[in-house]
């Protein structure tokens, strides 16, 4: 009885990891930033030019 189990569970390991190679998973979609992290344009209480000192300067576009 043991024996049957074994190979049952090892028939079932070798069709689930031949069914997760055959059909790639879903890719997740992009993570929205986080909340406290400004968008674009940023909010109305950031200067706009010059930025804070400790802001660190936005990468050209």
């Amino acid at each position: 009885m043991v024996h049957l189990l074994t190979m049952n569970r090892a028939i079932s390991l070798v069709w689930l990891n031949a069914e997760a190679q055959s059909s790639p998973p879903p890719s997740p979609p992009p993570s929205p930033p986080p909340s406290w992290l400004p968008l674009s344009p940023p909010p109305s209480w950031l200067p706009l030019s010059p930025p804070p000192f400790w802001l660190p300067p936005s990468p050209p576009s």
